[in-house]
């Protein structure tokens, strides 16, 4: 008999001679959450379960264009191609409540919420541990319903909710942590899109900017621990009805978001609102070698910059582009352009005129420009600047040519 089957059996032991046990005290919590109580071999949990009908509306978005989303936005958006293939009938959207913001082993996820399609409708389950000692009947059903998944999303989960909830499975040696093949975090996409646009990238933020969702009345994520510890000392179940409505909100929103990061990272240039968007979507396409379509979405980019720091940024990283697509002669003016603001400017013009042109003393006089320019906004870059000048002042004085 192996750990799993030995702590099933002592739990079911248990319950034949414990008369307190958490499902006998919990169920009035229950019922005023809309929920049910489930029961496994490991006691029993709080199961709320809520079906939106397709369409639903959430902010200016339907759940039901989710259905319709062209999956390979969201491959180059989160450099995933796996992505492209996702199945949205083995997808779960999940967020977690956590009894900390901070992590670690001493923290616990007291709500675990799902959202996933079937059928025409929008499925949220949201798994309760009404106390401490219902934490490994939840599990026993977390790893029931992950037993099929193919695909996770999340928001910020890769770091904090899915580390938490592999900890603790693994601390419950219950079962080991299940196994999803595809985990796609979409905090990764938003920061790409929009990190130089909003002032934060948080899902509220998002909500309010992006997806056209106002909470009202909604409780603060940093008060959802103190609410859950409120709970379990007053066993006003109350204190966790906003709580819950809060994870809700989250879920929704997570696939709301889904849908608008699938539309942004298929979009054309002219339809993007947001210099910061075009400016995402081209910075990835350059980093996949697709330069030209890179210099297209950099151009809408500019179109809609609204400010000199935001110009420099497009400029300098067109100039690249053509650089890759051996256009110095549109590189060239671009350099010269930002050569009093951006020291990488001066470097590029000393080798440029070193090796392209063959003209050591316009080489040198970028890379002295460059090195007055590092040793005021980037002195890191100095030593470089040095060593190119150096060498330069040798191959000019020796007449000896460029070094091969």
């Amino acid at each position: 008999m192996d750990l799993s089957q030995k702590l099933k059996a002592f739990v079911s032991s248990e319950k034949l001679t414990d008369t307190r046990s958490p499902a006998d005290t919990a169920g009035a919590d229950t019922n005023a959450w809309g929920g049910r109580q489930v029961s496994n071999a490991f006691g029993s949990c709080c199961l709320i379960e809520t079906r939106y009908v397709l369409p639903h509306q959430h902010g200016t978005s339907q759940l039901y264009d989710v259905l319709g989303c062209a999956s390979v936005g969201l491959e180059m958006l989160l450099r995933e191609p796996r992505a492209a293939s996702l199945d949205l009938s083995k997808t779960v959207f999940l967020d977690t409540e956590t009894t900390g913001l901070a992590g670690g082993t001493g923290t616990y996820a007291f709500l675990v919420g799902f959202g996933f399609f079937a059928a025409r409708e929008f499925v949220i389950r949201q798994y309760m541990m009404r106390d401490f000692p219902e934490e490994l009947a939840m599990l026993e059903c977390l790893h029931e319903e992950l037993a099929t998944v193919q695909t996770l999303v999340t928001f910020n989960g890769r770091s904090f909710d899915w580390p938490l909830l592999r900890d603790r499975f693994l601390l419950s040696r219950v079962h080991p942590p299940p196994i999803v093949e595809l985990h796609l975090d979409l905090l990764a996409a938003a920061r790409r899109l929009w990190r130089h646009e909003l002032p934060s990238c948080s899902l509220q933020t998002l909500e309010k900017t992006i997806l056209g969702v106002r909470r009202e009345g909604d409780v603060p994520g940093a008060e959802v621990p103190q609410r859950y510890f409120a709970y379990l000392q007053s066993g006003d179940s109350t204190l966790l009805d906003d709580v819950l409505h809060h994870n809700t909100l989250d879920i929704l929103s997570l696939a709301a978001l889904y849908s608008a990061l699938s539309k942004r990272g298929t979009a054309s240039p002219k339809s993007l609102r947001w210099s910061s968007e075009a400016e995402g979507i081209a910075r990835l396409h350059a980093e996949a070698g697709r330069h030209m379509t890179a210099l297209r979405y950099y151009d809408r980019a500019i179109d809609l910059a609204a400010d000199r720091k935001t110009l420099r940024r497009l400029l300098l990283a067109i100039s690249f582009c053509y650089k890759r697509l051996d256009r110095f002669d549109r590189a060239e003016p671009i350099w010269h352009a930002l050569m009093d603001d951006v020291p990488v400017c001066c470097e590029e013009l000393a080798k440029y005129y070193e090796h392209r042109t063959k003209d050591l003393a316009r080489a040198l006089h970028a890379a002295e420009h460059g090195l007055r320019l590092a040793e005021r906004l980037q002195p890191q870059a100095s030593e470089r600047f040095r060593h190119r000048i150096s060498r330069l002042k040798r191959s000019t004085r020796s007449g000896a040519g460029l070094p091969g």
